[in-house]
């Protein structure tokens, strides 16, 4: 065989290039559990932290995050977590005692904003503007 002839692979049947039965399935409990973990940081690592020492997070003219917001956070968190929701990609104080938690793609942005007093508000935008509030 020449060198062409050896790289070349000829199939004598029809080749499957479906993925296995059940891969589909693992793979989205790949997804799924990759979420959840996603989902067990940001209660972990940054609601518990900011509830347990909000002072990190003073600064001029910055309040941090109240005990009733980061609580409804994390009540939240655990319920999109449980939901299978896709984590957010972003969860930084609002600097007025509450916590924005968001997710986006190039025309749209979901905004679970929480206030100090523990409100919170599901804020759901296209191009940069408001299209559903929803009261959580």
């Amino acid at each position: 065989m020449s060198a062409d002839a050896s790289s070349t692979f000829i199939a004598s049947e029809p080749v499957s290039i479906s993925p296995p039965t059940g891969a589909i399935d693992d793979a989205a409990e790949l997804v799924s559990m990759a979420g959840r973990e996603a989902w067990r940081k940001v209660v972990d690592c940054t609601l518990i932290e900011w509830g347990a020492r909000p002072e990190q997070l003073a600064e001029a003219e910055l309040i941090p995050p109240t005990r009733p917001a980061v609580q409804r956070a994390i009540q939240i968190a655990e319920s999109f977590r449980e939901s299978s929701a896709p984590p957010p990609m972003r969860v930084v104080p609002d600097g007025d005692g509450g916590i924005v938690m968001e997710r986006w793609t190039e025309t749209t942005m979901r905004s679970i904003e929480i206030d100090r007093d523990g409100c919170a508000e599901l804020v759901m935008t296209r191009d940069a503007r408001v299209i559903e509030r929803i009261r959580l």
